[in-house]
């Protein structure tokens, strides 16, 4: 069964072409990497890479890369603009998600000029972020389900170029803060488990500790290595961290089987 049911949370009754293609273009929905794993917070695997090359019956060689991701549900509004604080998620990403990830971005903000330049800055520079397309009102008015109550204001997504915007995002637990500057937008095309905004581990690190210890890893597989079969070996190997693990191509189909309409 797959474990990434956050599709269900956020694709509403209506869906457009551009959702539909994302699903039809497995390069596009993976970004780069193959299965898509979790740990539980209580038993996290904080150095992956090492957790697996330790591991009898998953060999390293077959994991060129190994990218770890934690996630941290946040108070989160726009700096400058009027209203309240709203429910969000933060992510960070390490720096073998950020050199190798491909999902690419409608819009940057000016002096970059392309998604990949923007995933380096995010790597290079603390405090910088990108965020997902629902946070960003449209032109056309459309989305793919109900707008989350975080959204930025001062530009349009389908201007494709912006003003960096700065937000803050707040731990409901510790009351810590965090003053980070969104300089991208990811594309459609991106999967509904991208969702959230999405800086450097680093970054959330020294702001948040312990609280943002990974739990989402993704795998870029080595050619011929079956990412299924992989998945279920992940899934044993790491059994008492809990571990869910999916191959990105089986949910691609299994979402455009079930949640897309023709």
């Amino acid at each position: 069964m797959f474990t990434l049911v956050v599709f269900t949370l956020v694709v509403g009754a209506t869906t457009s072409g551009a959702f539909t293609n994302a699903f039809n273009d497995s390069a596009a929905f993976g970004g780069g990497f193959d299965v898509r794993a979790t740990s539980s917070p209580a038993q996290p695997i904080v150095n992956m890479p090492a957790a697996v090359a330790r591991t009898p019956g998953v060999k390293r060689g077959n994991f060129p890369v190994i990218s770890s991701e934690s996630t941290l549900p946040v108070k989160a509004r726009q700096v400058g603009v009027g209203g309240a604080e709203q429910s969000y998620v933060v992510n960070g990403a390490d720096d073998a998600f950020l050199n190798h990830t491909t999902y690419k971005l409608a819009a940057h903000a000016r002096g970059y000029g392309s998604s990949a330049e923007v995933w380096r800055a995010v790597r290079d520079r603390p405090n910088l972020a990108v965020v997902d397309p629902l946070v960003v009102p449209r032109r056309e008015n459309w989305n793919f389900a109900p707008p989350p109550d975080f959204r930025l204001k001062g530009f349009y997504l389908e201007d494709e170029v912006f003003a960096p915007v700065k937000i803050t995002v707040r731990d409901q637990q510790t009351g810590k803060r965090l003053t980070l500057t969104v300089i991208g937008v990811l594309s459609d095309s991106a999967p509904q488990f991208m969702f959230g905004v999405w800086t450097s581990q680093r970054s959330v690190a020294a702001a948040f500790g312990n609280r943002v210890l990974p739990t989402i890893h993704l795998f870029a597989l080595a050619q011929g290595v079956d990412a299924k079969a992989t998945a279920q070996r992940l899934e044993s190997s790491f059994l008492p961290n809990g571990m869910q693990a999916d191959s990105l191509e089986e949910v691609r189909r299994w979402a455009l089987d079930h949640l897309v309409e023709p």
